[in-house]
């Protein structure tokens, strides 16, 4: 007998090589009961997280609905996908308003963020989230909640997050067409960095690499803030190529390799080990040195994080940062890649592994840290775990879907 899915939220992360969907139900008092977790490959439908071949993402998220409606009966009461790709851009941006009648009402604060969000972008791009920083009162800044206080000028600092209109458009035609009745778009990196980032590190300033199959990523949060989203054209996917040219095996070998052999540092291996390629056609099966993997893998891991860290330098907020780093997403569990991080940032680095909620310990896995953070800020503090940061209940107020319904 299946299940009813009234009152639940559907969360679909849509990545370049392979598509997931969680299905969970808010929990009374709180948090939220994950019913389950299905995935399939995209099948070349994104190249580095943008759609490629519409036809085969249809495929892949119609596949993934099949998959929940053979468990669950009815309809999600939302359904919410994550977005990447190197498009993905944000900038700081500001509101302010005068206060009728010296105390701020919530009418107010509705005021000042729609004017913090109506800056002019231009034409090819789309404003995907408007991220409080912080209100101010007059000549007092640093307020989280102005409602009910006293002032004369109420102003808002808000980071303005935006993807290229293009494929944010075909994404959510694609999430549509598919079946599903999407209420809200999230860029991956902020979903990633709500289900992997503690209270302490947003406060001292960390940031965060979610490194997928066709991107990396990269969310700073300090004071906290959301400060930077960006992303990275290079991921996993990358990698796998650059092993099977260097070792002349099939991309599936490959993948199979760098998975249980990669290593990001020589540290990891032994001089003695030795590893079996399969190659390409009939050839007889080979037997390398670990070594030679690691001589493939460690150039691109330490190219793909410099160019994070370079990322993070330009923006001026290396110096705010007070926690380190946080590597998360499938790629992040190579072996010595937390290593060097730690190596080329120039401060500690850990592993976020999202929680959701004890239901399988499987799903406890880095590659699923966006498909986790798409349930929060929803049926209470998801996850029993606490809130990101100041305003993410405007998101969807301040989203291009509520006009697209108007």
């Amino acid at each position: 007998m299946r299940l009813e899915t009234r009152g639940s939220v559907l969360a679909l992360d849509v990545g370049t090589t392979k598509s997931v969907a969680v299905l969970a139900r808010p929990r009374l008092g709180g948090g939220v009961d994950v019913l389950t977790l299905v995935e399939t490959p995209t099948g070349g439908g994104l190249r580095e997280g943008v759609i490629v071949n519409f036809e085969a993402t249809l495929v892949a998220l119609r596949r993934l609905g099949e998959m929940v409606r053979e468990q669950f009966d009815g309809q999600p009461s939302e359904v919410r996908a994550t977005i990447s790709g190197n498009h993905i851009d944000s900038v700081d941006g500001s509101g302010a308003i005068a206060i009728r009648r010296g105390e701020v009402a919530p009418g107010e604060v509705a005021k000042v963020l729609n004017s913090a969000r109506t800056v002019p972008l231009p034409s090819d791009r789309q404003l995907l989230h408007a991220l409080v920083q912080e209100f101010q009162l007059d000549e007092i800044g640093g307020i989280v909640d102005p409602i009910g206080m006293n002032g004369r000028r109420l102003s808002v600092r808000v980071h303005l997050v935006t993807g290229g209109k293009t494929p944010t458009q075909n994404l959510v035609k694609a999430v549509r067409h598919a079946g599903f009745d999407l209420t809200m778009l999230m860029a991956q990196g902020l979903a990633s960095a709500h289900a992997v980032l503690t209270e302490e590190e947003k406060q001292l300033g960390v940031i965060l690499l979610d490194l997928g199959g066709g991107t990396t990523d990269v969310v700073v949060v300090t004071g906290g803030a959301v400060r930077l989203v960006r992303a990275i054209a290079l991921g996993g996917e990358h990698l796998s190529h650059e092993v099977a040219i260097g070792l002349r095996a099939p991309l599936s070998e490959a993948e199979t390799i760098k998975c249980q052999w990669g290593a990001a540092s020589y540290q990891w291996v032994s001089p003695h080990e030795v590893i079996e390629v399969h190659p390409i056609g009939d050839r007889p099966v080979r037997h390398l040195a670990r070594q030679r993997l690691v001589d493939l893998v460690h150039p691109f891991a330490e190219h793909l994080l410099g160019e994070a860290y370079e990322m993070v330098k330009v923006s001026g907020l290396e110096g705010e940062i007070g926690a380190g780093v946080v590597l998360t997403g499938g790629m992040a569990k190579l072996n010595g890649l937390v290593d060097l991080a730690e190596e080329i940032f120039g401060m500690p680095a850990r592993l976020g592994i999202p929680y959701f909620g004890g239901v399988d310990s499987r799903w406890e896995d880095p590659a699923y840290a966006a498909v986790c953070g798409l349930l929060y800020d929803w049926g209470g503090v998801p996850l029993d775990r606490p809130r990101f940061s100041l305003g993410d209940w405007f998101l969807r107020a301040l989203g291009f879907f509520s006009e697209e319904k108007r």
